[in-house]
């Protein structure tokens, strides 16, 4: 589990490098390569690694990374292009488990990893890197209501922001964008 008490505020004035070694220091590996290309313009992932492009929006990077960082340890290997295989493999996991539980932790947290969550957490991670919360979600994005999702966050009122706390980052949702840890630790 990586614990946010490292102080990352210094991270917007470095850009984009400095959001990469600030995303390997908790455990997302997160390297520029020119021409990465995705989901989402400008940044991929392979086998649970973000690459970037030089050209690549922060918030797209924070996004991708949100999904990585939400998602139980044991889907992140499997996580490439629109990371829809980790969640088959998530779910076939969950499935299993639950022949010998009905309920715990990583079926949790496999049950929270969802976009919302990601963008919560994209929130609260850059919010401690120091980006304006403009650059960590832009108006444009969320079919143009990027605005309305960064007033829902800032309120705490975000669907994502109780789905962070059911997954165990967050006590309570009065505390975000202050997270407890910064990747999902359940097994």
């Amino acid at each position: 589990m990586s614990l946010p008490q490292s102080d990352f505020s210094f991270v917007a004035e470095g850009g984009l490098p400095a959001l990469a070694a600030a995303l390997t220091s908790i455990g997302i590996t997160t390297e520029e390569r020119a021409g990465a290309d995705g989901f989402l313009a400008g940044v991929a992932i392979e086998r649970g690694a973000i690459f970037y492009d030089p050209s690549a929006a922060i918030s797209d990077i924070l996004h991708e990374a949100g999904h990585l960082a939400t998602m139980p340890a044991a889907g992140r290997p499997h996580a490439s292009g629109n990371i829809a295989k980790a969640h088959r493999v998530l779910g076939m996991m969950m499935e299993q488990r639950t022949k010998e539980v009905v309920h715990d932790d990583f079926i949790q947290a496999c049950l929270q990893c969802s976009d919302p969550e990601a963008t919560a957490w994209a929130y609260a991670f850059g919010t401690a890197c120091g980006f304006r919360p403009e650059q960590i979600i832009s108006s444009e994005q969320y079919d143009g209501e990027g605005e309305a999702v960064r007033l829902g966050l800032s309120l705490g009122a975000y669907v994502g922001v109780n789905g962070l706390r059911a997954a165990g980052f967050l006590d309570r949702t009065r505390d975000f964008p202050k997270l407890r840890k910064w990747t999902q630790d359940a097994e």
